[in-house]
């Protein structure tokens, strides 16, 4: 049985390395996350988008699960139920939506 310095070095490097590897787990998901949405505006960086829009594309990019209804996004937004319906009918038609919806 180790016991001094090296028994303390061991223990601490029990303890350690898992936390280690739960933190680098973390930081590599939310790294991924990060670089889908900036190659996703990257590329529809010309796209004539309002900024209910940006909005909407922005909550799906970060994750948003579930369906929005007009409503919904009418009180998120601040906007009438037909801008919403508007905005949310024009985000579906852009190219490469589909991956985030």
């Amino acid at each position: 049985m180790e016991t001094g310095a090296p028994a303390r070095i061991k223990a601490g490097l029990t303890a350690v390395v898992p936390r280690y590897a739960r933190t680098r787990h973390h930081l590599c998901a939310t790294l991924d996350t990060v670089l889908v949405k900036a190659r996703y505006w990257l590329c529809r960086a010309g796209a004539a988008l309002n900024e209910g829009q940006v909005k909407l594309l922005d909550r799906l990019l970060d994750g948003f699960e579930g369906k929005f209804t007009r409503s919904q996004w009418a009180a998120i937004t601040q906007c009438s139920p037909d801008t919403a319906l508007h905005d949310i009918t024009q985000s579906l038609e852009l190219e490469g939506t589909e991956e985030i919806f």
